[in-house]
């Protein structure tokens, strides 16, 4: 096969641009970006392999340039970190913005925003229950309580059961970081099981802010949350600190 790319922008090149392959074998191309004078933000374009005399030609192929911005020195006596940019989730999203606290979280768009109790803002996957998912945000006092007692309170209040004993801790990090790797956080999975009403997996991730702790909350029927938590674990990584502190 006679094969050749043709590309359309100039920060897409490439060092192989057409060539020749022998029946049965394979190649891979390498594609590379110049993102030099760009600004923040994310560039799409294709490139578009064709050969000679086959079938399915041509074929194209997506390129994606994402530019951050500049990571943020942060000094603090006699320490300097680097405050690292959180970047966009993998997935098209809304994003819910808090002006009294300043921050923001991102969240798939295929969750529609609904008022939900014990949270100040809430979504919901799917309204057929007993199969909704739901993702929430909460901020309670932090004045003499400890974490682990805050999301426990906060787990009890959101799992679908209702009832029965307390939720179980499955698993829990007090040692994490929000994305900007600065920002102490912390995170629980909770099995809430019920023998009579909905069993449910709650997960919580949440840091603290003043004398406030910042909650992000889901819970899904234990039988669709496992498929449910690492979409979970993305929108809650999303959780970053703009502006003003």
């Amino acid at each position: 096969m006679i094969w050749a790319v043709r590309k359309t922008v100039p920060w897409i090149w490439m060092n192989e641009m057409d060539g020749a392959l022998e029946k049965g074998y394979s190649k891979n191309l390498e594609v590379f970006i110049a993102p030099s004078g760009k600004e923040v933000g994310t560039y799409t374009d294709n490139i578009t392999i064709e050969g000679t005399g086959t079938r399915n030609s041509p074929q194209n192929v997506l390129v994606t340039m994402v530019i951050m911005p500049a990571d943020v020195i942060v000094s603090g006596g006699d320490t300097t970190v680097v405050k690292k940019t959180v970047p966009p989730p993998p997935w098209e999203y809304n994003e819910y913005k808090d002006s009294n606290y300043n921050f923001r979280l991102r969240y798939p768009k295929d969750y529609r925003e609904k008022d939900l109790a014990d949270s100040t803002f809430g979504a919901e996957i799917s309204a057929n229950s007993p199969q909704a998912s739901s993702i929430r945000i909460n901020i309670v006092s932090g004045l003499g309580v400890d974490y682990n007692a805050v999301t426990l309170e906060w787990a009890k209040a959101i799992r679908l059961s209702g009832g029965g004993s307390s939720p179980k801790v499955i698993s829990s990090d007090n040692r994490t970081t929000l994305l900007d790797g600065v920002t102490p956080a912390f995170e629980f999975l909770y099995d809430a099981r019920s023998s009579t009403k909905i069993s449910s997996q709650v997960y919580i991730y949440g840091v603290k802010k003043g004398n406030r702790y910042i909650l992000f909350g889901a819970v899904a029927p234990l039988e669709i949350a496992p498929d449910k938590l690492q979409t979970w674990k993305e929108i809650a990584h999303t959780l970053e600190f703009v502006g003003k502190d």
